[in-house]
């Protein structure tokens, strides 16, 4: 590990870039590489003779300054940018990040939050996930000054851009889209060009983050409804100078929000759009695309007694859309409350906290059939329509919209099948995804009741093809639609592991 911030590691730097390059050790890690010279050509030089990859690691607390090469970035094809987020709750908890996973598929009403009240959603909204700037000797403004005076940008005023940083980071800014000219007003008339180089100044050293406004054409109109909001929610303390008034807990719980949205997103398997809707006067805080499946759209809210004027947004926002919308409304409440289809209020915890009792693996699905398994010698009749109604056919959409990938007609119900015979209750949920040339795979959950309570799980998975005109099963090479008698984490384990292998059947099949 070297730092640059180390005077004798600049000076040798300095002094002489490409040796100072040449002796690095494959592997090594620089800190504060946006303070080096020169830097980013001599790495990009020994990179092209060496053709080794994962050399170094480069980080600093603004972002590099790549346009050393004719105004070009040296480093381009050669390097992959991360962006480290300040701490989440669910890293600062120490549990699995899926929040994201789970309002896409999962049914809220079943879920059981960590009970938070509003004032604890509040302390934690204002400690924020910046723990440097606590650790250290120095006050969260004095790192804020800091952070600020390092920038090699060309400002003015510093004390204008400190300025700016409070107003962008003020509750009554957060929640509205931004406006270069009324910014421009308030810094003494300060011209609405330099505003906008100031936020994008702003936005290198991660003090802010821009939130796009949504919109289908992403043209120049929604570049300018766009938020900029602080990158972290203590930032709204310091704004405030720690004193908060009944109006300002709004905008500081939208930060707290937006911050683990976007925490969530970056340890997602996919890639993750966050933005905000505005139109007349109407609003969603936050919009999230996951690429597939259903748009979930998020109010905040400081509430402790959601109502359904508080999903008039969402409402609203759903007419414009094709796409299915999952509503929220996030509030300071300690159970999640139904407001109809695809509609709910949610305590803010489900944001981090994994609302099933967590079971030998980190499958939400096999979690939750597991749970609704061993309730039955107390809820026997029940927690099987349960499993199958909130977790098992929302599952089984979600395998089907991921490997249709929209080139097939996805088929399935709402509830589960029920057969009753012989003092044995049968619960069946099936999912076919078919192309047009009615190619295609078909996926069955069983769950034998017996009358006694106990509860047997099995499942297959089988690919049509019209020639035959029947299922042929491609999982565990069975030659029937017939399942094996299975307990219930074995089944929801290879539920699980068989979405990869449908997915190259059905698409060797499709193609």
């Amino acid at each position: 590990m070297r730092s640059l911030v180390d005077a004798g590691e600049l000076g040798a730097l300095t002094s002489d870039v490409e040796s100072y390059v040449a002796s690095l050790p494959s592997g090594t890690a620089i800190d504060e590489a946006q303070l080096g010279p020169g830097l980013l050509l001599a790495l990009k030089r020994r990179i092209d003779v060496t053709g080794e990859p994962g050399q170094f690691v480069l980080t600093g607390s603004e972002r590099l300054r790549r346009n050393e090469l004719g105004g070009t970035d040296p480093l381009a094809g050669r390097a992959t940018t991360l962006r480290l987020e300040p701490l989440s709750q669910s890293e600062l908890g120490r549990v699995p990040s899926d929040a994201l996973e789970r309002f896409l598929a999962d049914d809220p009403a079943v879920w059981s939050c960590e009970p938070v009240d509003r004032d604890g959603y509040i302390e934690r909204a204002r400690a924020g996930g910046m723990p440097a700037a606590e650790s250290r000797a120095w006050s969260l403004a004095q790192f804020l000054d800091d952070v600020i005076l390092r920038s090699d940008g060309v400002v003015r005023d510093r004390n204008a851009l400190q300025t700016l940083l409070r107003i962008l980071s003020s509750p009554a800014r957060i929640c509205s889209p931004v406006s270069y000219e009324s910014l421009g007003r308030e810094l003494d008339g300060t011209d609405p060009r330099t505003i906008k180089s100031y936020i994008t100044l702003l936005e290198d050293q991660f003090l802010t983050r821009r939130v796009p406004a949504f919109d289908s054409k992403l043209g120049e109109s929604a570049r300018r409804r766009a938020k900029i909001q602080p990158l972290d929610p203590a930032l709204v303390g310091w704004a405030r100078s720690g004193s908060f008034g009944a109006d300002d807990i709004g905008g500081l719980l939208e930060t707290f929000v937006g911050s683990e949205l976007v925490r969530a997103a970056s340890v997602a398997e996919r890639a993750v759009a966050i933005t905000h809707w505005h139109s007349g006067a109407s609003e969603v805080d936050r919009i999230v695309d996951l690429g597939t499946g259903p748009l979930l759209a998020f109010e905040v809210k400081a509430t402790v007694r959601p109502s359904l004027q508080d999903f008039a947004g969402i409402a609203a926002f759903a007419k414009t859309q094709s796409r299915d919308v999952r509503g929220f409304v996030l509030c300071c409440i300690d159970r999640v409350l139904p407001f109809g289809p695809d509609r709910w209020a949610v305590p803010l915890s489900a944001l981090w906290h994994a609302p099933l009792d967590a079971g030998t693996d980190d499958d939400a699905f096999e979690r939750a059939l597991r749970r609704g398994t061993v309730e039955r010698t107390r809820d026997r009749d029940e927690s099987p329509v349960r499993a199958m109604r909130e977790i098992v056919i929302p599952r089984l959409r979600r395998i089907a919209e991921t490997i249709s990938d929209g080139s097939a007609s996805i088929v399935i119900s709402d509830v589960p099948r029920e057969e009753r015979a012989s003092g044995t209750r049968v619960l069946t949920a099936d999912v076919s995804i078919v192309t047009p040339s009615r190619n295609g795979v078909e996926i069955v959950v069983r769950a034998e009741v017996q009358s006694q309570g106990s509860v047997t799980w099995t499942w297959s998975g089988a690919r049509l093809v019209p020639e035959l005109q029947h299922g042929t099963v491609v999982i565990d090479g069975r030659s029937d639609l017939t399942p094996a008698t299975r307990g219930a984490s074995d089944v929801t384990l290879q539920i699980a592991d068989a979405v990869g292998r449908l997915g190259d059947e059905f698409t060797s099949v499709a193609g």
